[in-house]
């Protein structure tokens, strides 16, 4: 099995910016509009439109993993990690623009499983840099924050969002003490200044924090 190479900065073949143009017309056909069966309004990831606009998303995609090595695709995600915390922006307007798409075509359809995998195995490292990751793919179980039913990571191409968290982040951290505790030190004083108005949230947030006060 071979090793994981270092995030490539800037250099994409012909076939890379193929693939980064079919993610980049999902994003802007899927993503960025809203969704009947979101169970809310504006588009299915809010933050989307805002990166586009400002020419603040960026791919990077992976032809070289193939899924059959699952730990080279959680080696390929923590290094686009370190990557994306150590350049980190100061200003939070610039944080939430912010965006890295991980393309990684060449998985078959027989190992898209792993991509859900990989995010369970980095989620926790990301939290505690204040990064989010959700993985995108054709079978992609993972169901909209308000309507279970609806399952929203449905993609054309494998792939990983990465960003920078924002308030809305309770809806995925809610359920875990020490992300919870990460999310809390970030946003805790939009919730004691009382600017977070939405009820979801407001009720995720008070039952992750009296679970959290009695462990």
């Amino acid at each position: 099995m071979k090793t994981i190479e270092p995030p490539r900065r800037g250099l994409m073949s012909a076939s890379d910016v193929v693939h980064a143009n079919r993610v980049l017309a999902w994003l802007h056909a899927y993503v960025s509009e809203p969704h009947p069966e979101l169970g809310r309004g504006g588009p299915v990831c809010p933050f989307v439109p805002i990166s586009l606009k400002s020419d603040a998303l960026v791919f990077a995609v992976h032809d070289e993993i193939d899924g059959r090595h699952p730990q080279l695709l959680t080696d390929l995600l923590l290094a686009h990690l370190a990557d994306f915390a150590a350049t980190a922006p100061e200003s939070p307007h610039e944080l939430r623009r912010r965006s890295l798409m991980v393309v990684v075509p060449n998985i078959r359809e027989e190992f898209l499983h792993v991509l859900d995998l990989a995010q369970g195995q980095v989620k926790s490292a990301m939290v505690r840099h204040g990064v989010m990751i959700g993985q995108f793919h054709l079978r992609c179980p993972d169901t909209a924050a308000r309507n279970p039913g609806f399952r929203v990571s449905i993609a054309p191409l494998p792939c990983f969002a990465i960003r920078h968290m924002a308030p809305h982040d309770i809806l995925f951290l809610h359920n875990d003490r020490e992300w919870f505790a990460e999310y809390r030190h970030r946003f805790g004083n939009e919730y004691l200044q009382e600017r977070i108005k939405d009820p979801m949230m407001l009720d995720l947030y008070h039952r992750a924090q009296s679970l959290l006060d009695e462990s």
